[in-house]
């Protein structure tokens, strides 16, 4: 059966309710994906995905899905992968660019060879340095900003608004209940909050016409989020967020932090949830709610001042993974 899963505005239900609030507590130390955040391309980005399974090569069937529609057919093993997005403005993410790391040579250059031969509606610059294959898709300033770095071998470990969200990450389970598959993060300007939620909606989200005033108004600029599951999937559109998780058997974890005081949050948390008709549910960490739809179940709380929320085909699932966030693994048993 062909996986699926969809990443990048993984801003869906973590900025549901997001009034927000000053950051919750971290316990550090989370399961990340080896190498996540090592290297990004000095250019402003929208959004950064990476995929490793620590050494173990990822089966790719398909490839990688750009903004436009456009399947770039990177298949076959890959040992790493990283997806830079340019800025999210009106019409979406400006740009797409990757970073594909293949066990030998050959992998790279039969990637590069299919990717020379592809039709797109928008400049692809690609580029091989042994086993690593870089690409840029897009035409405006940001995939050029994105070449630039690239071309000249311009890294930072992260801006500020990076560093932002991946200190957001900490609190996330050390001991998560599958493996993880990636992590990554995605921002944009409370001003684009309308056109993200319209988006989103087109999606299958849930409607959140009721709470567009105050989404816009709440401060909002990153999500960051972790994908679990046994194997990854056979195409990877980075630009989507819709519900395409169902019978797929991923997780995935995402949160956000916000500017309201914590207790501030927990209101209008539960206003939103009530305005939207989500069901509340008794978690192990204390009370939530949970969206259903399309075979998906979406489990959601508050934490000090981060909203998490859980996507997965088992509500059950959802579950035990919202409650293991921001919280010490329980002690492993020792045989006697």
């Amino acid at each position: 059966m062909a996986r699926l899963v969809s990443f990048g505005l993984l801003a869906a239900f973590a900025i549901v309710f997001a009034g927000c609030v000053q950051a919750g507590a971290r316990e550090g130390d989370p399961d990340l994906p080896e190498g996540f955040g090592s290297v990004l391309p000095a250019a402003p980005l929208g959004g950064y995905i990476y995929m490793s399974l620590g050494g173990e090569p990822m089966s790719i069937a398909e490839g990688i899905v750009a903004p436009d529609g456009t399947l770039l057919r990177i298949k076959g093993d890959v040992e790493t992968m990283s997806i830079w997005l340019g800025p999210f403005d009106v019409d979406g993410f400006s740009a797409i660019a990757a970073r594909v790391r293949f066990p030998n040579q050959t992998g790279a250059t039969i990637a590069l060879d299919k990717l020379n031969q592809t039709e797109t509606s928008s400049s692809l610059w690609t580029r091989q340095r042994g086993v690593a294959l870089d690409l840029v898709l897009g035409d405006g300033v940001s995939a050029v900003d994105i070449i630039i770095a690239l071309t000249n071998d311009l890294y930072v470990n992260g801006d500020r608004s990076a560093r932002v969200a991946t200190n957001t990450l900490q609190s996330f389970p050390r001991q998560p209940n599958q493996r993880v598959l990636g992590a990554g993060w995605v921002q944009f300007t409370p001003r684009l909050m309308p056109v993200a939620l319209r988006a989103l909606a087109k999606q299958g989200w849930p409607d959140l016409q009721p709470v567009t005033g105050l989404l816009s108004q709440s401060g909002v600029k990153h999500v960051v989020f972790a994908v679990y599951g046994d194997s990854v999937p056979d195409v990877i559109r980075p630009s989507e967020v819709a519900g395409a998780l169902a019978g797929q058997g991923t997780d995935v974890l995402f949160a956000t932090d916000t500017t309201l005081p914590a207790p501030l949050l927990s209101l209008t948390f539960n206003v939103g949830a009530q305005r939207l008709g989500l069901t509340p549910v008794r978690l192990s960490s204390g009370r939530g709610f949970v969206y259903r739809a399309d075979g998906l179940s979406t489990v959601a709380r508050t934490q000090g001042g981060t909203i998490f929320a859980s996507l997965s085909t088992s509500e059950a699932s959802a579950k035990d993974l919202l409650g293991r966030v921001g919280s010490r693994p329980p002690p492993r048993s020792e045989s006697r």
